[in-house]
């Protein structure tokens, strides 16, 4: 069974997955995307991060909901 759960953009596990991501980027497009990616953008007060973990505790992806514009 997978389980989402909030959790810190700044954990080991977060970070681990948010490098698997750009590398992985990087192989497909040249660019691992991290330019373009703000913490600033999954802290705010509106923004909430999570860790989904398959049925053996491994984080497996992770993401954020966050306001999309100025508001």
């Amino acid at each position: 069974m997978t389980t989402v759960a909030k959790s810190d953009p700044f954990s080991a596990e977060s970070q681990r997955l948010m490098d698997a991501l750009s590398s992985a980027l990087a192989a497909i497009t040249g660019d691992g995307g991290r330019t373009h990616f703000k913490m600033d953008d999954v802290t705010g007060p509106l923004a909430v991060w999570a860790i989904a973990h398959n049925g053996t505790g491994e984080a497996v992806v992770c993401g954020a909901i966050r306001p999309f514009g100025g508001k």
